[in-house]
């Protein structure tokens, strides 16, 4: 398991989400992003479709645990801890459990700097993980 966390400025934040998602697609890997909220799920889609003219992406939103409506999906944004496309990379815009987290072969956290409590939850999962052995890879930008 590889575990990574990107240090992005609440500014950056949404920005980042959609490159890391592009890479992925590029490299043709199954993902899923866990969203804070439908708000925060919707945000991410509209930026997905329009943040690189010369990328096309594409991407559902599945809720209420609910299958994509492409069978052959493999991006998706949820809210919560569901996965209908057994995904190979988990890219967690908002925390989910160790538990869920650990059935991936990649994980992706961003260090979240939106709060001083988000912050130290941050900090929190990457000692937890490198606790366990992880050895977490630490991405500043």
């Amino acid at each position: 398991m590889n575990v990574t966390f990107y240090d992005v400025q609440p500014d950056a934040r949404i920005r980042r989400i959609a490159t890391l998602v592009n890479a992925a697609w590029e490299r043709g890997k199954r993902l899923v992003v866990t969203c804070a909220d439908v708000d925060e799920a919707n945000a991410l889609d509209q930026l997905i479709w329009t943040f690189d003219e010369a990328a096309f992406i594409p991407h559902e939103v599945v809720s209420g645990g609910a299958a994509p409506k492409d069978p052959d999906a493999r991006v998706i944004l949820v809210v919560g801890e569901h996965d209908p496309i057994g995904a190979e990379i988990l890219l967690q815009a908002a925390p989910v459990s160790r538990e869920f987290a650990q059935r991936y072969a990649y994980v992706i956290d961003l260090v979240d700097h939106r709060s001083q409590e988000a912050l130290d939850a941050s900090r929190g999962r990457y000692k937890a993980w490198a606790q366990d052995g992880f050895k977490p890879n630490f991405v500043k930008r």
